[in-house]
């Protein structure tokens, strides 16, 4: 089974504790898993592959000629997001929802780039839940 979606938004850092900010987030990478896959979720041993990426808000004081190298990926984005806090709560997020367990995930990839719309798009593969698999 591979699963694609996007979750549009700025995200926030994940501190020691969870802001209400970060826990809309989490809610909102649920519910477009489960939008996507109208419920289904992997095996609880499948091993997983997670592709996140990142796009940033281009920064409002860029001139157009830094937009432009930022859109095209020939500026690097140095700054906020953190690329490792994402991908944690983004992982963290679909514990129970996508998958049984994090420990499950095997192969992680993750990008940031530069976007006018700030989201996070994910792609999830592994072996599908069989239909007789207890819940």
């Amino acid at each position: 089974m591979k699963v694609t979606f996007t979750a549009p938004g700025k995200l926030a850092k994940k501190q020691t504790y969870t802001p209400d900010k970060i826990k809309e987030y989490e809610k909102l990478v649920r519910e477009r898993f489960l939008e996507e896959t109208q419920n289904s979720r992997f095996a609880e041993d499948a091993l997983l592959e997670i592709y996140i990426t990142v796009l940033a808000k281009m920064p409002k004081g860029a001139t157009p000629e830094e937009q432009a190298r930022m859109f095209n990926g020939r500026a690097n984005n140095a700054k906020t997001p953190d690329l490792n806090k994402i991908t944690k709560i983004v992982c963290e997020a679909l514990e129970g929802v996508a998958y049984k367990d994090t420990v499950q995930i095997t192969k992680v990839s993750a990008i940031k780039a530069w976007n006018v719309y700030p989201s996070v798009w994910v792609t999830i593969e592994g072996e599908e839940r069989k239909s007789d698999e207890n819940t």
